[in-house]
């Protein structure tokens, strides 16, 4: 069953059964943010931030727009998707870096084939202007099967 959900909570304590994906938007300085989701998603998912760390340096210290980085521990149910989908730095959460919005449909596609492949949801906070990313998330993640779970809170 697709489509999307809404409810009350943190997607880095996702609902449901089954494998889950949370869904998370990353910038493409290397930097992970010491505040907002990044902040609730370290504190209970810390290998997301290692492996983000991990891959940047992998790269040369450079993250291409679009791409995501599928952080998946063998025996668990819980996959995290690092999507590099803000350009530069965020340094205060009341001036937000914008997401951009092409780079975030591309990341969201990779999350849609990986959500067909684990027959897994999709959970993330709800996103900068929701209007927009709920047409992405509609035109990906559900047009591919996934049930979307759409968190307010954090």
């Amino acid at each position: 069953m697709s489509g999307i959900r809404y409810v009350t909570g943190s997607a880095a304590q996702p609902q449901g059964e089954g494998y889950k994906i949370i869904a998370h938007v990353c910038n493409s300085s290397g930097t992970w943010e010491p505040f907002g989701f990044a902040r609730t998603l370290n504190r209970r998912w810390p290998r997301a931030q290692i492996a983000y760390k991990a891959w940047y340096k992998e790269l040369g210290y450079r993250l291409a727009l679009g791409t995501t980085q599928i952080v998946e521990r063998r025996g668990e149910d819980i996959i995290i998707a690092n999507m590099i989908a803000r350009p530069g730095i965020k340094w205060l959460p009341v001036q937000p870096q914008p997401i951009d919005y092409r780079a975030l449909e591309q990341c969201l596609q990779t999350v849609a084939n990986r959500a067909r492949y684990f027959a897994a949801s999709v959970h993330l906070p709800r996103l900068d202007d929701w209007r927009k990313v709920e047409r992405l998330v509609e035109r990906t993640l559900v047009a591919g099967g996934a049930l979307v779970f759409v968190y307010d809170g954090d």
